[in-house]
């Protein structure tokens, strides 16, 4: 982020004071440079806090994909926490950055790497709450839009699950770093019925191979099939194995369908193109 000093003219600040302001706040930023490793160390010993935070276990990933163009659209992401994070007050954050921004003012011979433009999800993003039984999966989304002034193919999203408590520490349970427009399209909010069932397929549109996540509460087991437009089915599996990786021949329209005990189901389209 960028902060209102030493002037309080910085492009950068003055596109985003809100948002900018929260994430300072978060650390008790009192001057610059300010480096905060991985939400807990404020040091500009690299390498030891790499090592630090490197040897601290991890059980969290996170997929980020993106429905739309290079001006809007929705951010999709699902979080998987193989068990208990042992982390409270755990918030999710999708931050927009733009590399080679350029500056203004007294910045106006300079660029900056990896400037703050947006949190896609607000100020504050929403609650994480995993649950037993592990792993647990959760889905998140909202809109995005890149503003005409930035650079689109810039752009890059990081994507981080933070604890936001009433003080610090505030940790960062894991985080992905993406080329914005190179991120995979597909992954929508997860349709549920039939008792919370979830189907999820990226990317979409795939050029032949995609994959497709799915559950059912409680860990229960399930099959998933995939049909093409005549009604054959082309590939089944079990939920035992998600997520699979389904392959096809021909370009066109597949329909992917997740059934749980009793017959009840939840279907995805995905097209397969040249």
């Amino acid at each position: 982020m960028h902060v209102n000093w030493p002037s309080g003219a910085d492009p950068i600040y003055l596109a985003n004071p809100t948002e900018q302001n929260a994430r300072k706040t978060c650390y008790n930023v009192n001057s610059v440079p300010w480096n905060q490793i991985d939400g807990v160390i404020h040091s500009t010993d690299f390498t030891g806090s790499y090592n630090t935070r490197m040897a601290v276990p991890c059980h969290l990933s996170i997929l980020a994909c993106r429905n739309g163009d290079a001006s809007s659209g929705n951010v999709s992401v699902r979080l998987i926490a193989e068990q208990d994070l042992g982390l409270s007050s755990l918030r999710l954050f999708c931050t927009l950055v733009e590399n080679n921004a350029p500056g203004a003012g007294l910045w106006s011979s300079s660029s900056f790497a990896y400037a703050f433009r947006d949190n896609i999800f607000g100020v504050v993003g929403p609650s994480v709450e995993f649950a037993p039984p592990y792993p647990d999966t959760l889905y998140f989304e909202a809109p995005y839009a890149i503003d005409p002034g930035w650079a689109a193919s810039n752009m890059y999203l990081i994507t981080f699950v933070q604890q936001y408590a009433s003080s610090l520490p505030r940790e960062i349970a894991n985080s992905s770093f993406d080329n914005f427009l190179g991120l995979p399209t597909g992954l929508e909010g997860s349709p549920s019925s039939g008792g919370g069932l979830s189907l999820f397929v990226f990317p979409n549109p795939s050029s032949g191979t995609f994959s497709v996540d799915a559950s059912l509460p409680g860990d229960l087991p399930g099959s998933v099939s995939v049909y093409d437009l005549a009604g054959r089915t082309v590939f089944s599996g079990s939920t035992s194995e998600t997520p699979l990786q389904v392959s096809v021949a021909q370009p066109g329209v597949y329909l992917v369908r997740l059934t749980g005990p009793g017959g009840t189901s939840v279907e995805r389209s995905v097209a397969v193109v040249d």
